[in-house]
C-alpha cells in the first residue's frame, strides 16, 4: 500500500479498508439492482413497501463497510509480523523494509469468518431474486403483464446479470487466491503479478460489458464511434383510426 495514496499523505489502513469495502459495496449493489428487478415484477412475493426495501438496503451497506472492520482494530507487533513474513518470503521487495509497513491482521481464521458472514448475508438474497425473478418470467406468466413485457424484462434480467457475472467472476479469482495464500502461507510473486494484472481489468470489464450487453447503450455507442454514420431506426408503424361505426359501414 505504499503507492501514490500514502505519497500524499493517506494512511495505508485507509487505503486497504476502503478498496475491501468497495469490492464489498459492489456486492451490495449487484444485491439492489436484482432487488429492483424482482420488485418490478407483478407478484405477491415482491416487497411493496418503500422502507422495508430501504432498511434492506442499508442492512446490505452496513455488512459491506463494517464487516470488514474488526481486524483493523487489532494490535500487534508488526516487528514480529515482518519476523514471521521474512520465513516466508526471504527476498522481499524493499518497500517491505519502509517503516511505514502495514499488516491488516495476524489471524486469517478472523479474515475466513468475515468473509463467511458476508457470504451468508448477501449471497442468499441475489439468488432469491434471480430464481424468482426467472422462474416468474420464464414459467408462472401473468395475465396482467403482456408477452412483450416479460420478453423485455427478461432480456434486462440477462443483461444485469452478464454486466454482473462477467467481472465478477475477474475479480473473484484473485480474492479467492488471497484466501487460500493468507491461510496457507502459500507465496507465489509470478502469480501475484498476474493477479494484480488481472483486477486492473475489472472497471473496463463492467463498462464494457454495460454497453455492448443494453440494446440501447450499445446502439448508442456504435453511433458515437460511427459519428453517426450507422443508424438503428426502426421502421414506422401505420396506424388506422376508425372514426366511427358508420365509417365502416360505408367502407363495406
Amino acid at each position: 500500500m505504499l503507492g501514490w495514496g500514502q505519497f500524499i499523505g493517506i494512511p495505508s489502513w485507509f487505503l486497504l479498508y476502503s478498496i475491501q469495502a468497495l469490492v464489498s459495496v459492489f456486492a451490495s449493489a449487484a444485491i439492489a439492482l436484482l432487488e429492483n428487478r424482482q420488485n418490478a415484477l407483478q407478484t405477491k412475493w415482491k416487497i411493496r413497501r418503500k422502507w422495508i426495501r430501504i432498511a434492506i438496503n442499508f442492512l446490505n451497506y452496513n455488512v459491506a463497510c463494517v464487516t470488514v472492520i474488526p481486524p483493523y482494530l487489532e494490535t500487534f507487533d508488526v516487528e514480529i509480523m515482518a519476523l514471521e513474513i521474512l520465513k516466508i518470503i526471504p527476498c522481499p521487495v524493499k518497500e517491505f523494509f519502509d517503516p511505514r509497513l502495514f499488516f491488516v491482521t495476524n489471524k486469517p481464521f478472523l479474515a475466513t469468518m468475515l468473509m463467511a458472514t458476508q457470504s451468508i448475508i448477501l449471497l442468499p438474497q441475489g439468488q432469491f431474486y434471480v430464481l424468482h425473478t426467472w422462474y416468474h418470467l420464464v414459467y408462472a406468466h401473468s395475465s396482467r403483464v403482456s408477452a412483450e413485457t416479460r420478453r423485455m424484462q427478461l432480456r434486462f434480467l440477462i443483461g444485469s446479470l452478464a454486466q454482473i457475472l462477467i467481472p465478477t467472476t475477474v475479480f473473484m479469482n484473485p480474492i479467492l487466491y488471497i484466501w487460500y495464500s493468507v491461510n496457507t502461507g502459500h507465496y507465489n510473486q509470478e502469480i501475484n503479478n498476474h493477479l494484480v494484472f488481472i483486477v486492473s481489468f475489472h472497471g473496463l470489464l463492467s463498462t464494457s460489458c454495460m454497453i455492448l450487453v443494453h440494446r440501447h447503450y450499445r446502439n448508442h455507442f456504435i453511433r458515437m464511434i460511427t459519428f453517426g454514420k450507422v443508424r438503428f431506426d426502426r421502421p414506422s408503424r401505420v396506424s388506422v383510426v376508425v372514426s366511427s361505426v358508420k365509417s365502416i359501414g360505408n367502407i363495406q
